[in-house]
């Protein structure tokens, strides 16, 4: 682990509202990676038993009333479930002011929801961290309010110890980047647990088939990571024997329109990420908010 703070979050402190499973991959990375020292970082949950889990792994700050956070933190992390967000910073929204940076994790909640409640706070940033992001592999996308470009290298500061990095374009750019990487995860297991399947049927145990899958997905995505100046459809042409096993498993991909398949379930969550972001704001609407 380096001990070295980030030049940029020097002196900063920082706050999450909520350890649920991003806001405890967030604080896991930047403590091990040393770009903030826990002694700086200060957390607040509604259950007890969770905060004092995380206090204990990570050795952070906890705070009892999420209200003091405003008090003491630079940055603060809105870390809740979408649906709990603007209820959870309800009580203390005005004390809020100029000086925060804000960043949401909350899917589906749009960066104009969050400047109307949040009407004292300069610097929004709206971030949609995927699962990876618990072992430091994660593909995180970030967009930042206008008015608060200056910002945007605390926020992708604050982001690189979960992974790889990208600012996208709230909008349509944000919901692809949702499905493309936030949901993708659970698109990849589906086909690793079809893949495992298939090989159980083939007598393989079912640790090893799952084994081999695992090694095959990880090794594969190695490979092209790591040969990066060369294009996908290279990398699977070099596989590929005209005449072979592969190629074939491959026209049939295609006769069956795998590609249209993936589009068409691509489409169908960005249409649920919209959906679901319409009803945060018809609670948030609801409440007086």
């Amino acid at each position: 682990m380096s001990t070295s703070t980030s030049p940029v979050l020097r002196g900063k402190k920082v706050g999450f509202v909520g350890t649920g499973n991003m806001g405890q991959a967030m604080i896991r990375a930047l403590v091990e990676s040393g770009v903030l020292e826990a002694k700086d970082i200060y957390a607040s949950n509604r259950g007890f038993k969770k905060l004092n889990k995380v206090v204990e792994a990570y050795g952070v700050n906890p705070v009892e009333d999420p209200e003091d956070l405003t008090d003491i933190c630079d940055i603060i992390v809105l870390a809740t479930k979408p649906q709990d967000l603007f209820a959870a910073i309800e009580p203390f929204q005005m004390e809020f002011h100029s000086g925060h940076l804000v960043i949401s994790l909350a899917a589906g909640i749009q960066l104009e929801s969050l400047s109307r409640v949040l009407e004292n706070v300069v610097s929004i940033a709206r971030v949609m961290p995927n699962t990876p992001s618990r072992i430091r592999r994660g593909v995180v996308g970030y967009c930042v309010s206008e008015g608060a470009e200056h910002s945007a290298d605390i926020v992708e500061e604050l982001l690189r110890p979960m992974g790889l990095v990208v600012r996208v374009q709230e909008g349509e750019n944000f919901e692809a980047f949702t499905v493309a990487a936030a949901s993708a995860p659970g698109f990849i297991f589906e086909m690793m647990e079809i893949w495992k399947e298939w090989l159980e049927d083939y007598d393989f145990d079912e640790e090893e088939a799952r084994q081999i899958v695992v090694h095959t997905f990880s090794g594969t995505a190695e490979l092209a990571r790591r040969e990066s100046a060369v294009s996908l459809s290279e990398l699977q042409h070099q596989v590929t024997s005209k005449g072979g096993v592969t190629e074939a498993g491959l026209l049939s991909m295609r006769e069956m329109e795998l590609d249209r398949l993936f589009r068409v379930s691509f489409e169908k969550a960005i249409l649920k990420d919209r959906e679901l972001g319409g009803q945060v704001k018809k609670k948030k609407k609801k409440k007086g908010l």
